[in-house]
Formats: C-alpha cells, structure tokens, sequence
C-alpha cells in the first residue's frame, strides 16, 4: 500500500459523492472542554473540496481533503493545511488533536502537519457528518476506514507510527 502510514482498511466504506454517513447530535461529538481526538484512515480518489468528518455548527471543527492537502477546517475557515501534497489512491492516517488547554493538532502519516492555537471551541449543536460537510455538500469520494472520535484524551502528542491493526 502506497501513502504515509499504515493502512487497516477493513471494515471500509466506499463513498462515491452520493452517499455518506449522518450521526445524530450528541455531546459525544462536543469539542468545547477537555482533550479529544478525532482519525481515520482515508484512500481519496477525486482532487476536490471534500470533506471527512464534519458537522454544519458554527465554531466547530473538521477535516478535509482539499486538492491533494489534508485541513482542519473550522465551518469554512481553514485553520490548518497540511504543507506536503497527498497523492490520490493511497491509504493516510489522518488524525486531529485537542490538548485541552488551546491547540490543535492535524497530524498525517505520524507526522504534525500544523497547530492552530484555538481561543475556544464549541459544543454539538447539528447531525455529525461523515464524508460530506452538511447533507452531502463537499462529499468525500474514496474509502474512509475505522473512524473514531476519543473524548477525554489527545490520543497523540509526539510523532508517532500510525496504528496497523483497527481503531479500538
């Protein structure tokens, strides 16, 4: 397998610009206290704006793939843009950080691709979406495997060799 990182994709799911995955609003998904992590594997097969993992609430945050760049993106606002370019039909781990106390973390591959100092963040408030920011819009085509979001912890604060067996 091509790409950053060790592939697990088991359990995949196909995106094809027409389907994506809607969760129901929860405080599982609020990111307004305490350290948390939201990764995923991801195989992008399209260069466009498309989204991950996002939620349409104003302040929240998600990720994206824009153009061969992974983002955290803040409802329209990127605060962090990876600086390397990420080939289509690869396998990435992608994975964003809180640490509790202001900064986040995109990281691709083990690797920090950039931090973005937040003054705050925000609880759930809308649907959580996965593969596509809001009702479809921006829809992620490829894989996304084992995505996960963990409350509680920054599961990652160094480089790190991304995991190789599924996301518990």
């Amino acid at each position: 397998m091509g790409g950053t990182g060790a592939s697990n994709s088991n359990g995949s799911i196909l995106l094809d610009g027409t389907n994506y995955l809607t969760l129901p609003d929860s405080p599982s998904f609020d990111q307004n206290s305490g350290a948390w992590t939201v990764e995923s594997f991801v195989y992008p097969t399209a260069n466009i704006e498309e989204y991950i993992y996002m939620q349409n609430t104003v302040g929240f945050l998600g990720i994206a793939y824009f153009y061969g760049s992974f983002r955290v993106d803040q409802r329209g606002t990127y605060r962090i843009s990876s600086p390397s370019t990420y080939a289509l039909n690869n396998w990435y781990h992608v994975a964003m950080t809180y640490n509790g106390s202001g900064t986040v973390t995109l990281w691709v591959g083990g690797a920090s691709a950039g931090t973005w100092a937040s003054s705050g963040l925000v609880a759930s408030s809308n649907t959580t979406q996965i593969g596509c920011f809001d009702s479809g819009s921006n829809p992620f085509i490829g894989n996304i495997s084992n995505l996960r979001v963990v409350k509680g912890v920054a599961v990652y604060t160094g480089a790190f060799t991304p995991p190789t067996a599924p996301l518990a």
